[in-house]
């Protein structure tokens, strides 16, 4: 498609979502505790201010920031990224989509809050 097919019809495009979310779903708050760590089976986040670090169970660690719609980019030098969305929030713990930018495989993980020092 050519730069005047793609400006031509783009008063035809359908509005997106401005939460971003499907449709239907409620709007996420995502207020992490910082004052320790949620733990899953692939590893583990912390929480500090707006940033988040990863953890997994190779020991490999990424990094990024989060938002209060639960959203974030980890990534790592030399390592693929990966996409985590919060799909849910309850008592100290989360259900969370995480997406691998390299090769779009999606699992659904629960993370639980676990104290520091336990």
């Amino acid at each position: 498609m050519g730069l005047f097919d793609a400006l031509r019809g783009r008063d035809r495009e359908v509005a997106a979502d401005p939460r971003g979310a499907e449709a239907g779903a409620e709007q996420i708050d995502f207020r992490p505790r910082s004052d320790g760590s949620y733990r899953s089976t692939s590893g583990a986040l912390q929480f500090a201010g707006r940033t988040v670090r990863e953890t997994d169970t190779d020991g490999l660690t990424r990094s990024g920031e989060f938002t209060p719609a639960g959203r974030f980019l980890l990534s790592a030098p030399l390592e693929p990224s990966v996409v985590v969305t919060v799909v849910s929030i309850g008592d100290d713990s989360f259900t969370a989509r995480r997406t691998a930018v390299a090769d779009r495989r999606v699992e659904t993980l629960d993370y639980r809050f676990a104290p520091s020092g336990s």
